[in-house]
């Protein structure tokens, strides 16, 4: 692909789904640009290992692209180009989702290391939620309801207050079956998920804002979630798990790259997130 060339996403991946690299029988990725083994570990390997082993059974296949820049074309696909569109016009992710597989396409130009971790793991959130069991949906709205009933003010992210929003603000009956209501379930599932993906990978802190749900409320969450998802082995969710854990993850990611959960480390002990747009989440709840 030439540096002029400019490509929508979907045919993107059907040009570039020959030259796919496999990571694990349930992953495959390819990069416009060249990786060292510190980058494919960092961007690939790592966050992708860290995955709870019931999640990723439940995954489809999952291609990863990773590309400069993604411009979106309105209710077109999304279109990659190398050069940094205009803020307004600019994507951080775009999916396609097939009957089998999800193509995951990942701007990574000018993004940090942590926004293309929280871009990557909301990307996953997103189809985890259209994959979900019946019981792991109706568990979730059970719990989003009775936080409705408790009144609980805020929410994990910017999408899913905005659609909380709209169901207070437009339903008599906020918990109400609708539209909206399933929207707001999704957006919540999804934000949360992501904070839980993003927290068993890496060392996040949130920023406090006017619309930050508060933090027992978001370590309920998180546990609810953990009861879907079990971690996998080495893999911490809350800073105080940490313990005597460092040692199994740095002897797992010298082994080989095997199926789901088989190598990896977290980088909770390493790493400190400091992303924009209050997109990181408080461990200390």
């Amino acid at each position: 692909m030439s540096l002029q060339e400019q490509l929508p996403a979907d045919q993107f991946v059907q040009r570039f789904r020959g030259e796919l690299i496999p990571l694990t029988s349930k992953i495959q990725w390819f990069s416009l640009g060249a990786l060292s083994e510190e980058d494919i570990a960092a961007s690939i390997r790592e966050p992708l290992a860290s995955l709870p082993p019931t999640l990723a059974k439940q995954l489809p296949q999952l291609h990863l692209y990773l590309v400069p820049f993604l411009r979106s074309a309105g209710r077109q696909a999304d279109v990659i180009v190398f050069e940094a569109p205009d803020p307004k016009d600019r994507d951080d992710s775009f999916q396609i989702m097939g009957p089998d597989s999800a193509s995951l396409i990942i701007a990574t130009e000018d993004v940090s290391p942590n926004a293309y971790h929280y871009n990557l793991y909301s990307a996953v959130a997103s189809i985890a939620w259209e994959v979900a069991p019946a019981d792991v949906r109706q568990s979730w709205a059970k719990s989003i309801k009775e936080e409705m009933k408790r009144g609980v003010h805020g929410e994990i992210d910017e999408v899913s207050w905005q659609r909380k929003n709209e169901v207070l603000a437009k339903q008599s009956q906020p918990m109400r079956d609708s539209k909206l209501l399933r929207a707001y379930l999704r957006a919540s599932y999804i934000d949360t998920m992501t904070l839980f993906l993003h927290g068993i990978c890496c060392d996040i802190d949130v920023e406090p804002s006017p619309r930050q749900i508060p933090s027992i409320e978001i370590r309920r969450r998180l546990e609810l979630l953990r009861s879907f998802y079990p971690l996998g082995e080495g893999y911490a969710l809350f800073p105080e798990e940490l313990s005597g854990r460092k040692a199994l993850r740095d002897e797992r990611l010298r082994g080989t790259p095997g199926e789901w959960g088989g190598v990896g480390a977290s980088a909770k002990d390493t790493a400190r997130a400091e992303l924009p747009d209050e997109r990181e989440k408080n461990k200390e709840i």
